[in-house]
């Protein structure tokens, strides 16, 4: 620093005052804080004066870089659990029960197929190791492709593409919903080339696609919360689901689905589901639609 010309230098440490071991960090108790450092170019360096402004500006100082650093790792945090839509809306505050808005959407669903056998004959770390494997296949795409993950169900993703008549129109998510999910199948094509070659189970795996409006936000206790999607529309998305596997077609999207979509698919009928009288006519991309072994 002398070799560049600095005549005074002045540095500071501002503990943040927590008083308990860190467990992610090896620091004692109180280490935890910020260091900072002025210095000056100016013959006979800093006044008196100015290192008392110094050391009374490091206070307010740390608070600011203590904030926006707690702010950063809540971003990074809600967006790891809960994605960046969900967790923008809960760090804007939209935190008590009961929060939540009416908003259109595309629903992706997908579904683990031979979970229980899969549990049952594998080591648990390889089961696990399996379930990482599909993860990365359909809620990577989801993300790689612009959409929401919501929520792991056990060995099922729901997703979303939320729809905004401007920046994300019907027919683009719905055209980005379908690419994300033959992107999934292509992942795990590749994957399972790989797993044959070391003597692992295959994964697969059905994808169900439909259109509608929910109702998004918290629900839970007062104490443990949940951001998630209710309403038909979600509970449709996972029986539609199940038809993927009745009709042996990876893909099966809905009639609205098929309505908001912008180019033509596959008619495979209507079929009966649990819960829904009207039953569900079912569509697929026309590449897939040979692969029906259903009714």
């Amino acid at each position: 620093m002398r070799a560049a010309g600095i005549t005074d230098y002045f540095a500071f440490f501002q503990s943040y005052g927590n008083t308990d071991e860190l467990l992610w960090a090896e620091l004692p108790p109180g280490m935890a804080g910020v260091l900072g450092a002025f210095s000056t170019r100016r013959a006979g360096g800093f006044a008196e004066m100015e290192i008392e402004y110094l050391k009374a500006m490091s206070m307010p100082l740390a608070a600011s870089i203590k904030a926006t650093v707690t702010y950063d790792l809540s971003k990074a945090l809600l967006d790891t659990y809960l994605g960046k839509y969900s967790g923008g809306h809960v760090l804007d505050g939209l935190v008590e029960r009961g929060d939540g808005h009416l908003i259109d959407c595309v629903l992706w669903y997908c579904d683990l197929r031979d979970s229980t056998r899969l549990a049952d004959e594998m080591p648990l770390d390889d089961y696990l190791e399996t379930l990482n494997d599909y993860f990365d296949c359909t809620a990577g795409a989801v993300l790689d492709h612009g959409g929401e993950v919501l929520k792991f169900i056990g060995d099922a993703v729901m997703a979303i593409f939320p729809i905004e008549d401007d920046a994300r129109p019907a027919a683009d998510m719905c055209r980005a919903a379908l690419m994300t999910a033959k992107d999934a199948i292509a992942r795990a094509q590749r994957l399972n080339d790989v797993r044959a070659g070391q003597e692992q189970p295959e994964i697969k795996f059905g994808i169900a696609l439909h259109v509608g409006q929910v109702m998004y936000g918290n629900v839970g206790t007062d104490r443990r919360l949940d951001f998630t999607v209710i309403g038909p529309a979600a509970n449709e998305v996972a029986r539609l689901d199940g038809l993927s596997k009745k009709l042996a077609t990876p893909i099966v999207a809905s009639a609205h689905f098929n309505d908001a979509f912008p180019d033509d698919l596959a008619a495979l009928g209507t079929h009966e589901v649990q819960g829904i009288d009207r039953g569900l006519e079912a569509f697929t991309a026309p590449e897939l639609a040979s692969l029906n072994k259903g009714d």
